[in-house]
């Protein structure tokens, strides 16, 4: 019976705790906007499975948005992560955030437009970037082209590797091209079809027609070539001979994308990423765009210049020397004697005459070496004696030490308290003699300033009298003195 009273009770503990557990959402924080969202609204390793980025939806959308409309139309621009700030491809962007899915679709018309070419019958764009191909096309297609197929499963594992942005485009072609050379033509125009991602499969398209330029447009299948933009497949002729106008035009040295520079500083950052200096690449640029034949004429013609101005300058004079001096034989070696002379001279008396006289001086210094380190130990000493005879006199010295004995004696005083009535004691008497020495001094003081007051008073009326009649007389006579000068 205890067994089965006791059982429901836990029964019931057990389902409260799975639906406490069951009401609880884990929360995950945005590194965007830094809100807390549940797991259903936030995504996670958005470029990779290493990723760190923990985004909302909300913030991702935002940023999808300002992306796509960011991008002009015909660029072929990369879908970066926001946190860690690498391309991603677009099919995963779609999986890790479905709301966003027209976003990303018109995010990959707008690259896919770098396709776009104008066709010269109709007159309307076309977009030569081919379609990706759906299982059941290549099902189809397994019959006609099977030695193909096995060569392109081989190629599966670079294939992914490009679409999830680890490895370039030259590196998939340098792939293709070292395992099957016999191949690499149709291997490459059938690798395109089968990469479903249109910014991969754009930036294979356009690596693939920078070498095979000639096609034809989707709409009237009129022959274009797709780098200069024009009518005709012109494989004679080369594209810089057709483009008519190129004076402000470059390429970006990484994608090869034609751009034209308006204003601002010199470097200049393409849609793909890629910086580089205008100037230096407008440089190169035009110097590619000059004929082969053109180059080589100018650098003949410089090569004759250089050759010539080198005649001019070293060789002739040269010639010329050795042409003259058989004539002038005679006067040339008594030129020379007489400037290997001065040389001489010069060089004695810059280098030879002050190192004699350093050498004569040393030795004199040897000579009287013990003399003078006598001196110059009396003066060193004397000079140390002068310097503390000031620091002895000085005031700065004297109530440093005034201060220092008044702390020893607080010290003392502190540790002996014995001392302190005697020390009281005769601290009062030289106070009190301090103060009787000071009354005698100002009593001497004023017995001096008195002086001549009390040898008046001590004086006789006829004394008096004498010494007043001495000095109306010295009166009347500097006065007298003055008329008579005047």
């Amino acid at each position: 019976m205890l067994l089965t009273d006791v059982s429901p009770i836990q029964d019931t503990l057990a389902d409260t705790a799975m639906m406490a557990q069951s009401d609880t959402k884990l929360l995950f924080g945005c590194q965007i906007c830094f809100e807390d969202v549940d797991r259903q609204n936030i995504a996670t390793e958005i470029c990779g499975s290493t990723c760190r980025a923990s985004v909302c939806t909300t913030c991702l959308q935002d940023y999808i948005r300002l992306q796509t409309e960011s991008v002009p139309m015909g660029v072929l621009a990369k879908l970066k992560c926001p946190i860690c700030l690498r391309p991603a491809n677009l099919l995963r962007w779609k999986e890790r955030c479905v709301q966003a899915t027209e976003m990303i679709d018109t995010f990959a018309e707008r690259v896919g437009a770098s396709c776009n070419v104008l066709c010269p019958n109709c007159h309307r764009p076309s977009n030569v970037l081919p379609r990706p191909l759906e299982e059941d096309q290549t099902n189809a297609d397994d019959s006609s082209d099977a030695h193909l197929l096995e060569k392109l499963s081989a190629l599966d594992e670079a294939r992914q590797l490009f679409c999830n942005h680890e490895i370039p485009v030259d590196t998939l072609f340098d792939i293709v091209g070292d395992t099957f050379p016999d191949y690499y033509a149709e291997l490459t125009e059938r690798l395109v079809p089968l990469i479903p991602d249109t910014e991969r499969r754009a930036t294979l398209f356009l690596r693939l027609t920078r070498a095979q330029p000639f096609i034809q447009s989707s709409c009237c299948k009129a022959d274009i070539c797709f780098n200069c933009k024009t009518k005709g497949h012109h494989f004679d002729t080369a594209c810089e001979a057709m483009v008519t106008t190129k004076e402000d035009v470059s390429a970006c040295p990484s994608c090869h994308l034609t751009l034209v520079k308006g204003d601002g500083c010199d470097w200049v950052t393409c849609f793909c990423g890629f910086g580089f200096y205008w100037t230096a690449q407008l440089y190169k640029y035009r110097w590619s765009q000059v004929p082969r034949c053109s180059v080589d004429a100018l650098t003949a013609l410089v090569r004759s210049v250089r050759y010539l101005r080198r005649l001019r300058r070293k060789v002739l004079p040269a010639l010329i020397r050795h042409v003259n001096i058989p004539k002038y034989k005679t006067q040339y070696l008594v030129v020379c004697d007489y400037l290997r002379v001065m040389a001489h001279r010069r060089r004695v008396q810059k280098k030879v005459l002050p190192a004699l006289r350093a050498h004569v001086i040393m030795n004199d210094i040897a000579k009287h070496k013990k003399t003078m380190l006598a001196v110059c130990e009396y003066l060193r000493r004397r000079a140390w004696r002068s310097r503390l005879v000031k620091v002895l006199k000085s005031k700065e010295f004297h109530t440093v030490l005034v201060k220092r004995r008044v702390v020893h004696c607080a010290t003392k005083l502190d540790e002996l308290p014995q001392l302190k009535a005697p020390m009281v004691a005769w601290t009062r008497f030289l106070f009190k003699r301090m103060i009787q020495r000071r009354k005698r001094y100002c009593l001497s003081k004023m017995m001096e300033m008195l002086a001549k007051d009390l040898a008046w008073i001590e004086m006789t009326d006829v004394e008096r009298a004498a010494c007043e009649l001495e000095q109306q007389d010295f009166v009347t006579t500097m006065f007298g003195m003055g008329e008579e000068d005047y």
